[in-house]
Protein backbone atom coordinates (compact mmCIF):
# COMPACT_ATOMS: atom_id res chain seq x y z
CA UNK A 1 0.00 0.00 0.00
CA UNK A 2 2.77 2.04 0.78
CA UNK A 3 4.47 1.84 -2.17
CA UNK A 4 1.12 2.49 -4.36
CA UNK A 5 0.90 5.64 -2.12
CA UNK A 6 4.47 6.49 -3.48
CA UNK A 7 4.03 5.73 -6.79
CA UNK A 8 0.29 7.87 -7.26
CA UNK A 9 2.61 11.14 -5.53
CA UNK A 10 5.85 10.79 -7.97
CA UNK A 11 3.07 9.57 -10.91
CA UNK A 12 1.31 13.06 -9.60
CA UNK A 13 4.32 15.37 -9.68
CA UNK A 14 5.57 14.21 -12.83
CA UNK A 15 2.55 15.39 -14.61
CA UNK A 16 1.98 18.94 -12.86
CA UNK A 17 5.89 19.13 -14.27
CA UNK A 18 4.53 18.51 -17.53
CA UNK A 19 1.47 20.70 -17.33
CA UNK A 20 4.15 23.65 -16.48
CA UNK A 21 6.17 22.84 -18.99
CA UNK A 22 3.56 22.74 -21.51
CA UNK A 23 1.82 26.11 -20.46
CA UNK A 24 5.89 27.73 -20.41
CA UNK A 25 6.16 26.39 -23.80
CA UNK A 26 2.79 27.91 -25.01
CA UNK A 27 3.44 31.22 -23.13
CA UNK A 28 6.73 31.60 -24.56
CA UNK A 29 5.17 30.64 -28.07
CA UNK A 30 2.81 33.41 -27.89
CA UNK A 31 4.89 35.94 -26.45
CA UNK A 32 7.27 35.14 -30.03
CA UNK A 33 3.98 35.54 -31.99
CA UNK A 34 3.77 39.13 -30.22
CA UNK A 35 6.74 40.21 -30.94
CA UNK A 36 7.25 38.89 -34.29
CA UNK A 37 3.07 41.21 -35.03
CA UNK A 38 4.96 44.30 -33.04
CA UNK A 39 8.03 44.02 -35.37
CA UNK A 40 7.12 42.68 -38.44
CA UNK A 41 7.93 45.37 -41.21
CA UNK A 42 4.25 44.79 -42.72
CA UNK A 43 2.74 44.62 -39.57
CA UNK A 44 4.64 48.35 -38.45
CA UNK A 45 3.38 49.60 -42.10
CA UNK A 46 -0.11 48.99 -41.41
CA UNK A 47 -0.19 50.40 -37.99
CA UNK A 48 1.35 53.19 -39.03
CA UNK A 49 -1.11 53.50 -42.18
CA UNK A 50 -4.09 52.83 -40.45
CA UNK A 51 -4.83 56.44 -38.09
CA UNK A 52 -4.23 58.73 -41.44
CA UNK A 53 -6.26 56.70 -43.66
CA UNK A 54 -9.53 56.65 -41.11
CA UNK A 55 -8.87 60.42 -41.14
CA UNK A 56 -9.99 60.89 -44.63
CA UNK A 57 -13.38 61.50 -45.55
CA UNK A 58 -15.76 62.29 -48.45
CA UNK A 59 -15.41 65.64 -50.31
CA UNK A 60 -11.65 65.45 -49.46
CA UNK A 61 -9.29 66.65 -52.56
CA UNK A 62 -7.19 63.92 -54.40
CA UNK A 63 -4.07 66.02 -53.34
CA UNK A 64 -4.86 65.88 -49.59
CA UNK A 65 -5.65 62.47 -49.79
CA UNK A 66 -2.44 61.79 -51.31
CA UNK A 67 -0.68 64.56 -49.21
CA UNK A 68 -1.81 62.57 -45.67
CA UNK A 69 -1.41 58.78 -47.34
CA UNK A 70 1.44 59.00 -49.83
CA UNK A 71 1.24 58.20 -53.44
CA UNK A 72 -0.82 55.01 -54.02
CA UNK A 73 0.75 51.65 -55.33
CA UNK A 74 -1.38 51.79 -58.47
CA UNK A 75 -4.56 53.42 -59.95
CA UNK A 76 -7.83 51.87 -61.85
CA UNK A 77 -11.26 52.68 -62.79
CA UNK A 78 -12.63 49.35 -60.80
CA UNK A 79 -13.16 49.10 -57.53
CA UNK A 80 -11.58 46.10 -55.64
CA UNK A 81 -10.48 45.19 -52.08
CA UNK A 82 -8.63 42.03 -50.66
CA UNK A 83 -11.34 40.14 -51.91
CA UNK A 84 -14.81 40.14 -52.29
CA UNK A 85 -16.71 38.06 -49.94
CA UNK A 86 -17.36 39.39 -46.36
CA UNK A 87 -17.22 42.92 -48.27
CA UNK A 88 -20.05 42.58 -50.48
CA UNK A 89 -21.57 46.19 -48.95
CA UNK A 90 -18.49 48.09 -49.84
CA UNK A 91 -18.46 46.73 -53.33
CA UNK A 92 -22.28 47.73 -53.26
CA UNK A 93 -21.37 51.41 -51.73
CA UNK A 94 -18.89 51.86 -54.57
CA UNK A 95 -21.10 50.95 -57.32
CA UNK A 96 -23.61 53.20 -56.24
CA UNK A 97 -21.16 56.01 -56.17
CA UNK A 98 -19.97 58.63 -58.44
CA UNK A 99 -16.51 57.77 -58.54
CA UNK A 100 -14.78 57.49 -61.80
CA UNK A 101 -11.25 56.03 -60.27
CA UNK A 102 -9.28 54.98 -57.40
CA UNK A 103 -6.39 54.66 -55.93
CA UNK A 104 -4.94 51.90 -54.04
CA UNK A 105 -2.38 51.38 -51.03
CA UNK A 106 -1.73 47.90 -49.95
CA UNK A 107 0.01 47.37 -46.74
CA UNK A 108 0.22 44.71 -43.90
CA UNK A 109 -0.03 40.82 -45.04
CA UNK A 110 -3.25 41.58 -47.13
CA UNK A 111 -4.92 44.87 -46.77
CA UNK A 112 -6.17 46.47 -49.23
CA UNK A 113 -7.33 50.80 -48.57
CA UNK A 114 -8.97 52.12 -51.23
CA UNK A 115 -10.04 55.95 -52.33
CA UNK A 116 -12.64 56.42 -55.20
CA UNK A 117 -13.07 59.89 -56.54
CA UNK A 118 -15.39 61.21 -58.27
CA UNK A 119 -14.64 63.56 -61.71
CA UNK A 120 -14.23 66.82 -59.98
CA UNK A 121 -10.98 64.80 -57.62
CA UNK A 122 -13.07 64.41 -54.49
CA UNK A 123 -13.31 61.70 -52.34
CA UNK A 124 -16.59 59.79 -52.47
CA UNK A 125 -15.83 56.12 -51.86
CA UNK A 126 -13.33 55.15 -48.54
CA UNK A 127 -13.03 51.07 -48.23
CA UNK A 128 -10.86 48.92 -46.65
CA UNK A 129 -10.69 45.06 -46.40
CA UNK A 130 -8.12 42.25 -46.74
CA UNK A 131 -8.50 38.37 -46.03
Amino acid sequence: MVALEQYMRTRKRTVLIVAAVIVALLGLMLLAGLVYMWTDPEYVALRQFEPAFNQIATGMAREEVERRLGPPDYTDKEFGLGQREGFEDAYERAAKSDAQYYLFWHRGVDMVFTVGFNAADEAVVIESGGT
